[in-house]
């Protein structure tokens, strides 16, 4: 179990020590989840109501790149002041890494297994997650917790949309999937 911490540990600093390696593998993992849980935009997804402010397809992919792009550079700072905030700088870390695995799990839970109610719950965590890691953020490094501030209020304005799509979805899109099957 040791070893598994110190792995991890390890891997960690090497990922936060590196700006650049901050940025690229929030970038890289979220690109990759997104592009392999999406398959039912054109199928599932697009047979949903959805609210009048629902934004276009084509506006995710650079808010999200550009998202993860400022939260792993925030990351970067906040380890930068490893020396000066020994114990704030791990929790903030931590909570980092732990509302990244929240995000990520969305998707496949509303794209691949199209399970609106329970992407619904889950990214009310997502948001929860994002808040904390930004308070967290703010106490190491300002300008670290200020770049977190636009993805808190993106994630918020995609949980209001996640909810929406439930509300005027309430049979959770069951009747296009089994259509779907007996094609």
């Amino acid at each position: 179990m040791v070893s598994t911490a110190l792995t991890a540990a390890n891997l960690a600093r090497r990922i936060h020590s590196n700006a650049i390696v901050s940025v690229a593998v929030p970038v890289a993992v979220g690109l990759a989840v997104g592009y392999l849980s999406n398959t039912t935009i054109k199928t599932w997804y697009k047979d949903l109501k959805k609210p009048k402010f629902n934004p276009p397809n084509w506006i995710f992919p650079p808010m999200w790149t550009t998202l993860y792009a400022m939260m792993g550079y925030s990351s970067h700072l906040v380890y930068r002041s490893l020396a000066v905030h020994p114990v704030a700088v791990p929790l903030a870390l931590g909570a980092y890494w732990v509302q990244f695995a929240l995000n990520l799990a969305w998707s496949p839970i509303f794209f691949r297994l199209n399970n609106i109610p329970l992407a619904s719950i889950e990214i009310g965590g997502v948001v929860a997650a994002v808040a904390f890691t930004t308070r967290q953020f703010f106490k190491v490094d300002t300008n670290a917790g200020l770049m977190m501030l636009p993805y808190l209020g993106w994630v918020s304005f995609a949980s209001y949309l996640t909810w929406s799509i439930w509300y005027l979805n309430p049979d959770n899109g069951d009747k296009m999937k089994k259509a779907k099957r007996f094609d």
